[in-house]
């Protein structure tokens, strides 16, 4: 309530928030708390669009900065601006967020953050049925209108078999399994469904995380039917080699290969990707790299220090990369 307050610069302002017809909710209507609900109203609509995507976050949920940003930038969250970057305007609404108690800070060292669980349960609230994170054990709840979609996994080995129902929302934006903590690496879960069939089944999906499914070793060429694809996350799998129809996905932007042990190498033609501005490969040793990736200027590249082979020369081939 004082941050909500804090921005209202005038008397009037003030009388404004205490006037509103918020306080006077049944609680039978709304279990959220009027304080928080206000503050909410009090949003501006570029802020609004971004707090509702922690709707896909369980409680508790421990997150990074970085990820969250990229998440609004693939989404086209942030409103583009002469002077700035997306990424710096990305930058100016996480703050705004820190700033009004939407997010506390919970490490100095690492920027790790984390979300009030009732303002988790506004952020539900408010998303409706757009965006929705269920349990394994709660896929009846997937509405045809859902658009954003993350599984929780709490254990290993589990399987989401949940593409029955999902199949009825042919308009997927969104499909992330997730970990309640940001800790819990390596974890494994399963989908029992084929990656080929997905990729026929969800073709306007923007951001697609396959993280931590462990079964996955190839990505079928039919991966070229995802036109609109902006991320993927293909970390923790057991991919053994991309294919080239990759190089198809003009709209692609991050791509994620974390822990793929058994990855070599990245296809020859990347560089076709001139929307690239992530590439990521921590804890996975390839051979080698394409020879032209480094003319992506744009390219950010986040790996670890040990994981090309530098003595085949191919070290070179990231140069200007970062």
């Amino acid at each position: 309530m004082e941050s909500l307050l804090y921005n209202k610069p005038s008397v009037s302002e003030w009388e404004t928030v205490f006037r509103s017809e918020i306080w006077e909710l049944p609680k039978v209507r709304c279990d959220i708390v009027p304080a928080l609900a206000l503050s909410y109203i009090h949003l501006p609509s570029h802020l609004k669009a971004c707090f509702a995507y922690f709707a896909l976050f369980p409680k508790d949920y421990e997150f990074k900065k970085e990820h969250l940003m990229q998440l609004w930038m693939t989404k086209n969250l942030c409103c583009r601006q002469h002077s700035k970057t997306p990424e710096e305007v990305c930058q100016q609404y996480f703050n705004d967020l820190l700033s009004r108690s939407f997010i506390q800070q919970l490490g100095k060292e690492e920027e790790v953050f984390v979300m009030h669980d009732l303002l988790n349960d506004l952020a539900k609230y408010v998303a409706g049925d757009i965006y929705l994170r269920c349990e394994v054990g709660q896929i009846e709840k997937i509405q045809k209108e859902t658009r954003h979609f993350s599984v929780e996994l709490e254990y290993d080995d589990q399987y989401f078999d949940g593409f029955g129902t999902l199949c009825n929302t042919e308009r997927l934006r969104t499909f992330m399994p997730i970990s309640r903590s940001r800790y819990s690496y390596p974890w494994h879960c399963g989908i029992n469904m084929l990656i080929h069939e997905f990729f026929s089944k969800f073709k306007f999906i923007r951001i697609l995380s396959l993280s931590g499914c462990s079964e996955i070793k190839e990505i079928p060429d039919s991966v070229d039917n995802l036109k609109h694809l902006c991320s993927l996350d293909l970390s923790h799998t057991a991919i053994e080699k991309l294919t080239g129809k990759i190089c198809l996905l003009s709209h692609l932007q991050i791509l994620k290969l974390n822990n793929c042990k058994n990855l070599k190498e990245l296809p020859s033609n990347l560089h076709l990707l001139t929307n690239l501005c992530q590439l990521e490969f921590i804890s996975t040793t390839l051979a080698k790299v394409p020879s032209h990736l480094g003319k992506l200027k744009n390219l950010k590249v986040m790996m670890d220090s040990f994981n090309v082979d530098h003595g085949r020369g191919v070290g070179c081939s990231l140069k200007g990369a970062f």
